[in-house]
């Protein structure tokens, strides 16, 4: 008689790391910013968003801000878990700053002379 035994090796997650792109120091108003998460887990880890510590209601490893505003600006930082080892990591915060568009760029059609609108 020949047993067979099947091992489920499960482990972690050991850390959960936040990639940023496009990678900037700043992002414009309106601008469209790729937050994703990573971690090492077997099984493979679910994930949950925050921003400053609080949960967006949004899970997976890729939270897409588009059309994003001044007021989505903070420290986003996502959770990893694993269902079977029961152990959670979450990751170092990564800041996010939307600067709104300044009041000098709004352009002023009426101030344009006549010969200047019809360039």
């Amino acid at each position: 008689n020949v047993i067979l035994l099947d091992y489920l090796i499960t482990d972690g997650p050991d850390s959960a790391v936040v990639t940023v792109k496009p990678p900037a120091s700043f992002y414009s108003s309106g601008s469209d910013i790729t937050l994703s998460c990573s971690s090492e887990s077997k099984p493979a880890a679910q994930f949950q968003w925050a921003l400053s510590g609080t949960l967006l209601g949004r899970e997976g490893p890729e939270l897409r801000l588009e059309n994003v505003q001044a007021s989505q600006s903070g420290a986003y930082s996502c959770r990893a878990y694993n269902s079977k080892t029961h152990r959670s990591k979450t990751s170092s915060p990564s800041t996010i700053t939307v600067l709104g568009k300044p009041k000098e760029e709004s352009f002023n059609w009426h101030l344009l002379t006549k010969r200047q609108r019809e360039m």
